[in-house]
């Protein structure tokens, strides 16, 4: 078959499946719209998974920080004693009350 052929034939969906002496499947050849449209899903498929991963790792992270957190607001010398790094301040009640 011609390479004008087959090109033509790929245009229009054809694929062809190339195969060994044993009749098993080697490789496969599409035409290069049909391999963007797989590439495209592929990797929307990868950084899915990795953002999935990411969120993971971030959602430890944040738990692990409030347990810190926690056990920080929890010390005996945080609470206890009358001493504390916070300060309190009122709510301010209003947009027109801040200052820009």
């Amino acid at each position: 078959m011609q390479l004008k052929n087959l090109v033509n034939i790929l245009k229009f969906g054809g694929r062809f499946i190339i195969t060994d002496e044993n009749g098993d499947p080697k490789a496969v050849l599409i035409s290069y719209h049909e391999f963007e449209d797989l590439m495209t899903e592929r990797v929307a498929g990868d950084l899915a998974a990795k953002l999935d991963a990411v969120e993971k790792v971030n959602a430890e992270i944040t738990r692990a920080q409030v347990q810190d957190l926690r056990a920080e607001v929890m010390r005996e010398d945080f609470v206890g004693n009358g001493r504390s790094d916070l300060t309190i301040e009122p709510i301010v009640d209003s947009l027109t009350e801040l200052e820009f």
